[in-house]
């Protein structure tokens, strides 16, 4: 027998789709809408215009049609990722060779070689010869 969903885990599933859909079309909507307030400051019709027209269709989907946004938001987050597998390496670099490396270097050209007096370091003592050390076991 194959066990089927019930009404309830199905209306919890609508209600979890139109929930996600709405908060994905509101906050797309969001950022086109500050794209389009700084092209409105700096003077860009055009992208001004296209950015408030995004963000106007994103509130209304977000009002009218939230649970049909699923598709939209699974291509958006594939776009996301592909966008973030490629700055990762690129951001994780620049931060490794502009501050870690000199933060290195000049640490290793400012400490001392030998140990402090009150640390718990001691020196080893010699090894013994190499004749010694034939049969070990």
């Amino acid at each position: 027998m194959i066990p089927t969903q019930s009404s309830t885990d199905g209306a919890l599933t609508d209600k979890n789709n139109i929930r996600e859909g709405r908060i994905f079309a509101l906050t797309v909507a969001g950022g086109f809408l500050v794209l389009a307030l700084l092209a409105m400051r700096r003077g860009g019709y055009r992208v001004e215009a296209a950015a408030f027209s995004v963000s106007a269709i994103g509130v209304l989907a977000a009002l009218l049609i939230p649970g049909r946004l699923g598709p939209a938001r699974r291509a958006w987050m594939k776009l996301g990722e592909a966008i973030g597998y490629v700055t990762t390496p690129i951001l994780m670099a620049i931060v490794y060779y502009v501050f870690l490396t000199p933060i290195a270097i000049v640490r290793r050209l400012g400490r001392r070689r030998e140990p402090a007096k009150d640390s718990r370091w001691h020196q080893r003592p010699p090894l013994p010869p190499r004749e010694r050390m034939e049969r070990q076991f």
